[in-house]
């Protein structure tokens, strides 16, 4: 079992008549990469404010290496805090910046600049700690910010939504290098972001946040394939959504009858809903859903429609089919493979579909 780093217990904060978090009760573990995740106004930055130190709980304990942080100053916590603006000195350089907390602390000259030149080396900026801070790149920036932080050897890094700034190409690249460095340092990440993409790639476990609350908390895996809630798969990822009925339960599958699909039966733990309900909604991602141009193709469930609209993305093509006996259309995703030909709407095509990738919410 992990040991547990931060420990939040009932944690709230009001701001006004707006409850910011809503009794928030969870755990981090040591050396993990932990995600706060959620749409704009969920508490999530508020909450990383908190374990912070920058915002004080109206009741509830933070715990941080087993010891309560009622009363200690942010400066005194065992955490250090990367800004989505980065915060960089522009008037020094980057050796200047990186070394900036440890004004403080007794070190000698030689002492410094190895702390330095460790964070530095860390970062993949080994050699450029004489440049001048306004020189950089923005991917450059974000590496100083990151050093600065780590430069003072933290139980915990809070990051605040830090690849914001960057455009999509160099934030994918930063995405996999913080995944890296977290590992290499070996130290707890908690990251706040509003990108679900970015938060699949990084964590290890994530926490989504609703109007104060953590709706879900599990790995990425388990967020993405079984969430837990018809308001947590439309948040992550794509999702199509079909009115469906519980015919009955059994002691390990429910069979229900789903629009356009048909009567299934599926496994209990594909039912995330309240197993008393009788109308529910299937949902089924557009990439568990294909074409099949094979007659002899064999799939285990199937159906037929007509694409009725499609999006081109390049590496992938979203169709919207319209099923026999449905009054919606499904959204289908098909990777761009050599061979394989982009359908035109109105063209009928036969769905191939596994039931296994059926969750009832």
């Amino acid at each position: 079992m992990n040991k547990s780093i931060i420990e939040l217990d009932s944690v709230t904060k009001k701001y006004g008549n707006l409850l910011a978090l809503n009794a928030v009760s969870s755990s981090i573990d040591q050396g993990e990469f932990f995600s706060l995740l959620g749409p704009s106004g969920c508490g999530k930055t508020t909450l990383l404010r908190t374990i912070a130190g920058f915002e004080t709980p109206d009741s509830g304990t933070i715990r941080i290496d087993g010891q309560s942080m009622d009363g200690v100053e942010a400066n005194r916590r065992p955490t250090n805090m990367v800004f989505q603006t980065y915060a960089i000195f522009p008037h020094m350089t980057v050796a200047q910046n990186v070394g900036f907390g440890l004004r403080r602390q007794s070190l000698t000259i030689s002492e410094l600049r190895s702390r330095v030149d460790e964070a530095l080396k860390m970062v993949s900026l080994e050699g450029l700690g004489a440049r001048d801070a306004h020189k950089l790149s923005g991917g450059q920036r974000q590496r100083v910010a990151l050093a600065r932080a780590l430069i003072l050897r933290p139980k915990v890094l809070l990051l605040d939504e830090p690849l914001s700034a960057l455009d999509k190409k160099l934030r994918e690249q930063m995405q996999l290098e913080l995944r890296n460095l977290q590992r290499a340092v070996g130290i707890t990440f908690v990251l706040v972001t509003h990108d679900q993409e970015e938060a699949l790639i990084m964590s290890d476990r994530i926490a989504i946040m609703f109007e104060g609350k953590i709706a879900q908390l599990a790995n990425p895996e388990e967020i993405y394939a079984r969430p837990n809630s018809r308001r947590v798969a439309e948040f992550i990822g794509n999702m199509n959504f079909l009115n469906a009925e519980i015919l009955s339960h059994q002691s390990e599958t429910t069979t229900t009858r789903i629009d356009g699909l048909g009567v299934i039966e599926l496994s209990n733990d594909q039912v995330m809903c309240a197993r008393s309900n009788s109308d529910v909604v299937a949902g089924v991602r557009p990439e568990m859903m294909t074409i099949l141009n094979d007659e002899t193709t064999a799939v285990n469930q199937q159906f037929s429609g007509k694409i009725v609209g499609r999006t081109y993305y390049g590496d992938m093509t979203y169709y919207e089919v319209l099923l026999d006996n449905c009054s919606a259309p499904v959204t289908v995703s098909m990777r761009n493979t050599v061979g394989r030909k982009i359908l035109s709407e109105g063209t009928k095509v036969r769905i191939g579909w596994d039931s296994n990738s059926v969750i009832l919410l």
